[in-house]
């Protein structure tokens, strides 16, 4: 018995690997494309985040300082009712802005929680959830 080697390759195939090559090349230059905006648009997301929490920080610390007011405000206010010198419509009226400067708070609070979140996400910390 003798062995006999096979070559299976052809000696000329007019071109098709060549043919093939191109669109491999343009399916890498689009795979480097969207890596790229995908790394722009996390730095974009990322950079907005943190412009947004330091307006947001300095929204909570004008909140508080509002709620102090109105705390203040309806001590004062009570302590009058209690001394005779006011209606008790008065009272209702300064834990009414006292309640508003609550809520007012309580927003700013949650908007600058959900940006850190979003900031976090923008940061490579977990991915975006739809819903």
């Amino acid at each position: 018995m003798q062995f006999v080697p096979q070559v299976s390759l052809p000696i000329f195939d007019g071109g098709r690997n060549r043919a093939n090559l191109d669109p491999a090349k343009a399916r890498e230059s689009l795979a480097v494309i969207e890596y790229e905006r995908a790394i722009q648009t996390a730095f974009h997301e990322a950079s907005d985040a943190l412009n947004r929490q330091t307006l947001l920080d300095r929204e909570v610390a004008a909140r508080r300082a509002m709620h102090e007011v109105e705390a203040r405000r309806r001590t004062m206010t009570m302590n009058r009712y209690l001394a005779g010198a006011v209606g008790y419509l008065e009272v209702l009226d300064a834990e009414r802005g006292l309640f508003a400067a609550d809520q007012a708070l309580l927003d700013a609070r949650r908007a600058r929680l959900e940006n850190a979140a979003a900031l976090y996400r923008a940061l490579g910390g977990c991915p975006s959830t739809s819903g």
